[in-house]
């Protein structure tokens, strides 16, 4: 196989896993009920944002879900599931706050971080 087909190829795949990928998360009843719920939100795309957030996750401070947690209305949170295939979503927190329960729903860990301060809130259900 010469260079250029095998380019095509590889891709042709990662459209592939794309689009699978998207048609999973659509079938993820809780998380599109949080997504609408959350109103304003981004999905987190870049590959070292993601890294970084992630490492920030080892440290998290863990709370039960029945506690009260605190988050500035105005400052952006990255939401992170304890499921891989969910996407990390950056949303503020007052959106966060105003549906709480439906961004708690989606998996049994929810982390939110803030990367301006580093600081990392983890609910447990």
């Amino acid at each position: 196989m010469d260079a250029e087909t095998k380019k095509k190829l590889e891709l042709l795949k990662e459209k592939a896993k794309i689009k699978e990928k998207n048609i999973a998360l659509e079938k993820n009843v809780l998380l599109k009920e949080c997504l609408d719920a959350l109103g304003t939100y981004r999905i987190c795309e870049e590959d070292n944002e993601i890294k970084k957030v992630e490492s920030l996750v080892s440290k998290a401070k863990i709370y039960s879900h029945d506690d009260k947690i605190s988050l500035d209305e105005d400052k952006e949170y990255y939401i992170l599931w304890d499921e891989a295939t969910l996407p990390v979503v950056i949303s503020k927190g007052n959106n966060i706050l105003s549906c709480y329960e439906d961004v708690m729903a989606v998996s049994f860990e929810t982390y939110l971080v803030s990367l301006l301060t580093e600081e990392v809130t983890g609910i447990k259900h």
